[in-house]
């Protein structure tokens, strides 16, 4: 995920999920809600791990930086 402002001072977001669902807007609300700018959050995890709703509580750690 990434969020950035360009010269123009225009706010640009945006991020590939990869088939995971929603994680992408957990990061990006975290990046929101600290007035996060110019920055890239990258996320990865093992495939073939089975977390279920879980995966949400890791992933906003991660972006927050826990």
């Amino acid at each position: 995920m990434c969020r950035f402002m360009d010269k123009d001072k225009k706010q640009h977001e945006g991020g590939d999920e990869d088939g995971e669902s929603s994680a992408a807007l957990e990061i990006l609300k975290q990046m929101r809600y600290r007035k996060v700018d110019n920055v890239v959050v990258e996320v990865s995890r093992k495939f073939g791990q089975k977390l279920g709703p879980k995966r949400f509580s890791y992933i906003k750690n991660a972006a927050k930086g826990t």
